[in-house]
């Protein structure tokens, strides 16, 4: 792993309950990464992006510069079957910049895969007009928003929510609900480790149902952890074979 020379990012997380449920404030300096439109990327950093099987852009809404950022890095796919994913993070405050990565990045099929939270989801349908996402919202009005999203876009759309996660394409929406409440002893970052099970079942060509499956067993593992460990792969995998969750496929 390479890391670019600067001024590092810093980000507290301060967690607490509220009315009996836990919740987070996260308070960040993102250094350098708030300039970073990748000129500081050599030939071997491209090289690497290039022959990769993945290169995942993140936390694009903490980075001014992130639109540069992804039309230099997602537009190297010279390599076949290459996945192009973006998780754009809390988009709250960068709502002026997301046109621009909808209409000239996104929509010019720079990208393969968009992850987003409910609340990320909610932003982006309001700017772009793909409807609206209510604050107590239901299944039907997930799987609802997500599939004008995935008309505007014309990307997969992969969204994770605590109640579920839905992946829309053009051939329509996948629903999985969530493993089911628990008390977790934290929440911040499982949203990144949802999107990491998410990324490892694209790469393996998992079908939808086994891949959102796949992803929120990878979350649903770690906020049950008190250790804070991300979960193995092989301990994903025996969580859900135990219980006869994944289909044939993902259960190899």
């Amino acid at each position: 792993m390479k890391v670019i020379p600067g001024k590092p990012g810093y980000t507290t997380a301060l967690e607490f309950s509220s009315k009996g449920k836990p919740v987070n404030v996260m308070i960040s300096d993102v250094g350098d990464i708030g300039d970073f439109n990748g000129r500081r990327l050599d030939h071997d950093d491209i090289v690497g992006l290039d022959g990769s099987d993945c290169v995942a852009l993140v936390n694009w809404s903490s980075n001014r510069k992130g639109n540069a950022l992804a039309r230099k890095v997602f537009g190297l796919k010279s390599r076949k079957g290459r996945l192009n994913f973006l998780d754009p993070a809390d988009l709250e405050g960068a709502e002026g910049r997301v046109k621009v990565l909808a209409n000239e990045i996104i929509g010019q099929d720079l990208v393969d895969v968009v992850s987003l939270n409910e609340n990320e989801t909610r932003i982006l349908a309001r700017v772009l007009s793909a409807g609206r996402l209510p604050r107590n919202y239901n299944k039907q009005d997930l799987v609802r928003v997500a599939g004008r999203l995935q008309d505007v876009l014309r990307v997969t759309l992969d969204v994770h929510t605590p109640t579920g996660s839905v992946s829309s394409t053009e051939r329509g929406q996948t629903w999985v609900r969530a493993f089911g409440k628990i008390a977790p002893g934290f929440v911040t970052g499982a949203g990144d480790v949802w999107g990491a099970g998410d990324i490892v079942g694209h790469l393996v060509n998992l079908q939808a149902q086994d891949r959102l499956l796949f992803a929120n067993a990878c979350a649903y593992l770690y906020l049950r952890n008190r250790t804070r460990r991300m979960p193995t792969l092989g301990q994903t995998k025996e969580f859900l074979v135990g219980r006869n969750w994944l289909s044939g496929k993902a259960g190899e």
